[in-house]
């Protein structure tokens, strides 16, 4: 299991995922918020071993965190992407692994499509990190898949994966994502379609990029704020919901910095129950979306209904 966990950090570029994956007939689902209309994408599934992906958890506490929701090790995880329909612009954040991850992955294409949307009809794309699963299937066979979309990036993220010297001083496991990563963006840059930004930055009309480092040290979330309702969207921010709800300082193998990902957990999960926040995330049981509820001293993930 860790020589697997090590191919997968490669492709990854050091990634969590997360919960059990049940997928939608049509792999899309649409759901309206306010003057935006929100279409969470499936990209596929993968299944990972959640003993090995949480090695300071003591044994025995992941497979009893996982059985109180009757979810079995090992898990079938969601990748899940999202589409910000707003007048006639189509933003996508996040852009699933492609085919560089086999073909359980990469099927987001097929069901942006199903959803009544072209890949050519995407304006934006923001990321929420530079990890395979979130930014390869920006490319195939080495061409942008989405031509006309501006690609958005945190400099914060760019340039830790752009970077020689962390490239250089990385394990030969991880230098895999650093070559990923300089391809993809290179892709886009070169037909002047990438811009960087600065977490708190205002990106577009009710849609906000925060800082959220742990994960990656850029990784960010999107806050889309419509009236009084807010909707985040949380990319690895949240990996389990039976695990890390209940116990939010359980971090993955692949987060960089595991405390500041914690840390940054327990945060996200007490705003959101505070203010009521809708969640949408990269590796939630599809569609991803939902709400948390605070119960005593933990968390409830409450889904979207559907």
């Amino acid at each position: 299991m860790k020589t697997l966990l090590l191919f997968i950090a490669g492709i990854f570029g050091f990634t969590g995922l997360s919960a059990q994956h049940v997928l939608a007939p049509t792999g899309f689902f649409s759901y309206a918020f306010h003057d935006y209309e929100i279409t969470a994408l499936s990209d596929g599934s993968i299944t990972l071993d959640f003993n090995a992906l949480i090695p300071q958890a003591k044994k025995g506490v992941v497979d009893s965190l996982l059985n109180l929701d009757r979810v079995k090790n090992p898990v079938s995880v969601s990748v899940n992407a999202y589409v910000i329909k707003h007048g006639s612009k189509l933003i996508l954040i996040d852009a699933g692994a492609g085919s560089s991850m086999g073909s359980s992955l990469g099927q987001l294409p097929v069901h942006l499509k199903r959803a009544g949307y072209d890949p050519s009809q995407i304006d934006l794309v923001l990321l929420t990190h530079i990890h395979a699963d979130h930014s390869n299937g920006l490319l195939d066979q080495g061409k942008r898949v989405f031509p006309k979309a501006t690609l958005y990036v945190n400099q914060v993220d760019l340039d830790f994966w752009l970077s020689k010297t962390q490239q250089d001083a990385a394990a030969e496991s991880e230098k895999e994502g650093f070559i990923q990563a300089r391809r993809v963006v290179d892709a886009y840059a070169k037909a002047n379609r990438l811009k960087t930004f600065q977490a708190g930055s205002s990106l577009l009309e009710g849609i906000t990029a925060l800082a959220s480092p742990g994960h990656t040290l850029g990784h960010t979330h999107y806050r889309l704020s419509s009236g009084t309702e807010t909707l985040l969207f949380i990319g690895d921010g949240l990996h389990s919901a039976p695990i890390q709800l209940r116990e939010p300082y359980l971090s993955t193998y692949f987060d960089r910095d595991r405390m500041a990902a914690a840390t940054q957990r327990k945060k996200l999960l007490e705003q959101a129950a505070t203010h009521h926040y809708l969640i949408a995330g990269a590796h939630l049981d599809f569609p991803g979306m939902g709400y948390i509820r605070k119960k005593g001293e933990i968390y409830e993930w409450v889904p979207l209904k559907k």
